[in-house]
């Protein structure tokens, strides 16, 4: 929509309604109800200069906790012959792969819902330099910025603390043995501040030749995920206790504290992608150097590579004139130099896989009906997401979806998935488009 010679609006206005297939109870959240409004505004005075603002509401009844106004984007472009310029909130996408992209460093995801692909940009300043086939960035991000994530929102179904202690079960530094109701409260005094001290910085380089594409960066940051966290071993490690209340008619109550904490991590990256008589392939690599690099620190991930790699084809005509989209790729997670031990764990989003299948299918029956599928198999544990859909819009401006995502994996394996394998959902969203 254009406004006027210098401002134009986009954007769009979606209903997403999800429905879980088990009840969790009264403490979880058993479906998604939710609204968004999102636009974006640009504003184009020169040709060598526009500026971007992606506001977006979201709300959701089923879920306040979803609940937020906030910008995905904010940023002045500045154009010049052989550079450009980029200041402000924006969403810098790096890697060729699809789904797992180990060298997509610099942007914040949503993680209140695992399943979704939520994310907005990150605060920093960006100059792209061009000379022949070789593009340099530059990425330079003043202060620390993190990820959502569920730490202290029990009704979240994503949340793996427990709400409750059971009856007669002590725990160190709970005054009694359970019962107890608990929540949870985050203490950020470990949290970097927000200020240079906690700057962060990357280098990109970029060539192109004969068919191929090929990049190798370097990044200095923070983990944007928390590196370990206190107060959630409460078996072994104790409670970190904020506040308690022993009331026997009610029942007794207690907040705990949780203290995240956010290493530097140093991430040496690399991508690649080119095309062999209409099959596409494409792959990326990130070597993560962590703080515990002689692996001492069992709170603290050992230097791990992870890469994935994989094929596409369009296979033409698949039925009638219509076409099938089909990507398979192949993803791991590696310790090295210290190959004998494993970041892996049940409870980690960080490494929740060693080695993992990814396939994506796409039948594009017209240009307005299509239908979808992705999967993840995790070759060892045997855990698995998938997630079908359908596509259809009936005009212009409204997209309908219906989809679905059923997770699960086998109860004697130590598999991350398996922990929700009673969040299956179906999933139907409506979309007006400005």
């Amino acid at each position: 929509m254009q406004l006027s010679d210098e401002l134009s609006l986009t954007g769009f206005v979606e209903y997403e309604y999800f429905a879980y297939t088990h009840e969790e109870g009264v403490d979880r959240i058993d479906s998604r109800n939710e609204i968004q409004f999102h636009s974006e505004w640009t504003f184009q005075p020169s040709s060598s200069v526009k500026g971007l603002a992606v506001p977006e509401l979201r709300y959701d009844l089923s879920d306040e906790t979803r609940n937020r106004v906030f910008l995905d984007e904010a940023y002045v472009d500045i154009y010049r012959e052989n550079a450009d310029w980029r200041v402000g909130k924006q969403i810098v996408s790096w890697g060729r792969a699809d789904t797992l992209r180990p060298t997509d460093l610099w942007k914040i995801r949503d993680y209140t819902d695992f399943f979704d692909d939520e994310e907005e940009g990150i605060v920093g300043a960006q100059g792209r330099f061009f000379s022949a086939n070789l593009t340099v960035s530059l990425l330079w991000v003043p202060y620390f910025q993190r990820h959502y994530f569920p730490l202290t929102s029990p009704g979240n179904r994503f949340f793996l603390l427990p709400s409750a202690v059971p009856s007669g079960y002590a725990i160190p530094g709970l005054s009694h043995p359970g019962a107890y109701r608990l929540t949870y409260r985050e203490l950020r005094d470990a949290i970097p501040d927000d200020t240079i001290d906690s700057s962060e910085g990357a280098i990109k380089l970029e060539y192109s030749r004969g068919g191929w594409d090929l990049s190798l960066s370097f990044s200095r940051l923070h983990d944007r995920l928390p590196t370990y966290v206190d107060g959630i071993n409460l078996p072994t490690g104790g409670a970190i206790v904020v506040a308690e209340e022993i009331d026997d008619q009610e029942g007794n109550t207690a907040v705990l504290g949780i203290r995240p904490h956010y290493e530097r991590i140093l991430v040496v990256g690399m991508d690649v992608s080119t095309t062999f008589r209409k099959v596409g392939f494409r792959g990326e690599a990130a070597y993560v150097i962590t703080s515990d690099r002689n692996a001492s620190n069992s709170r603290i991930d050992d230097p791990y590579v992870k890469a994935t790699v994989g094929l596409d084809y369009t296979i033409s005509n698949f039925v009638g004139d219509q076409d099938l989209f089909v990507l398979l790729q192949y993803a791991v997670d590696v310790q090295l130099p210290h190959s004998d031990t494993k970041n892996v764990l049940q409870s980690d989003i960080r490494h929740y896989y060693e080695h993992a299948a990814l396939t994506y299918f796409e039948w594009q029956i017209s240009d307005y009906l299509r239908i979808g599928m992705r999967s993840f198999l995790n070759a060892i544990n045997r855990d698995y997401q998938i997630e079908p859909e359908i596509t259809w819009s009936p005009a212009d401006s409204v997209t309908l979806r219906l989809g679905a995502t059923m997770v699960g994996g086998r109860d004697t394996t130590d598999s991350f998935l398996s922990a929700f394998e009673k969040d299956d959902r179906a999933e139907a969203s409506v979309r007006f488009s400005l």
